[in-house]
């Protein structure tokens, strides 16, 4: 996870003593400024190097005020929030931090990332399957610039309608509906046709113009290609280096990126795409 610090200003050669310098200094002034009796409490401590960019300090205070500190990780602010149903949240094994998933209605695949605000689930004692807003955001540590596929303005016009139709197709495969689930079949079907036709003289980039696919053996990890929205550039006031805040849509999820300008090749515009591997986190709205 500490890899990942290279995603928020810590690219440079900069080593784990810089971190712990600012991490002893958020947890005293923490303390300074919080008089009260602290013992048993747990609590996260968060820094920020930009307006979007930072690290959550999470621990517990011990005996005689010692703050102990379990875990840290750096995040990505997100900017945009959608409403998601039936959100399964569930303690990590590793760490007192929790993971969540939603389900993407377009694709009716599960999505599983890590939770920003965990103590805002623990605190408020909700179920672990909720209803609300959720921003996702994610780090990464390489990537490149991508050309945009040409789009048909045709396609594009019935898109919606397309998409609309597909989310209903597959909530009644769910509900048991066995024409949905043949229709599903025979759609999944003629796609492939067509794609093992088109991939004989076309390259793969030009075909597919976004992903969201799981990468590796960690279930929030995944590698995407997303059309880049918006871009700004956030700018670490410890180390000073630049850091890329993208805001991409992927298989009709809107979440925000961050890379160090250092690990991107290709120079990001809106309207380009973003090819990479990240580490997914979200913030849910309780």
């Amino acid at each position: 996870m500490h890899n990942y610090f290279r995603a928020i200003g810590f690219g440079k050669g900069y080593k784990k003593d810089l971190i712990r310098k600012i991490i002893e200094k958020a947890v005293n002034d923490y303390i300074m400024n919080n008089k009260e009796d602290t013992f048993g409490k747990i609590i996260e401590i968060f820094v920020q190097f930009d307006k979007s960019i930072g690290l959550a300090i999470h621990g517990e205070f011990v005996e005689n005020n010692q703050f102990e500190i379990e875990y840290v990780f750096p995040y990505l602010k997100a900017k945009v929030f959608s409403h998601y149903d039936g959100i399964i949240i569930e303690k990590n094994v590793y760490s007192y931090s929790f993971s969540a998933g939603c389900e993407n209605k377009s694709t009716g695949v599960t999505i599983i990332f890590y939770l920003q605000n965990d103590l805002d689930y623990v605190n408020h004692n909700f179920p672990n399957k909720i209803s609300a807003e959720v921003g996702m955001s994610g780090l990464a540590i390489d990537g490149k610039i991508i050309f945009p596929t040409k789009e048909y303005e045709e396609y594009n016009s019935t898109y919606d309608q397309l998409k609309q139709e597909k989310i209903k197709l597959i909530s009644d495969a769910q509900n048991g509906d066995e024409m949905a689930m043949e229709n599903l079949t025979i759609d999944e079907m003629n796609e492939y046709t067509k794609l093992s036709k088109r991939i004989m003289t076309e390259d793969i980039l030009s075909i597919v113009n976004t992903s969201f696919m799981p990468f590796g053996m960690q279930c929030d990890r995944y590698s995407i290609i997303g059309k880049i929205l918006e871009l700004e550039i956030c700018i670490n006031r410890i180390t000073k280096e630049r850091i890329y805040n993208m805001t991409l849509e992927c298989n009709d999820i809107i979440l925000n990126i961050a890379i160090n300008e250092i690990d991107l090749i290709g120079q990001p515009r809106v309207g380009r795409r973003f090819k990479g591997n990240i580490w997914l986190q979200g913030m849910v709205i309780f």
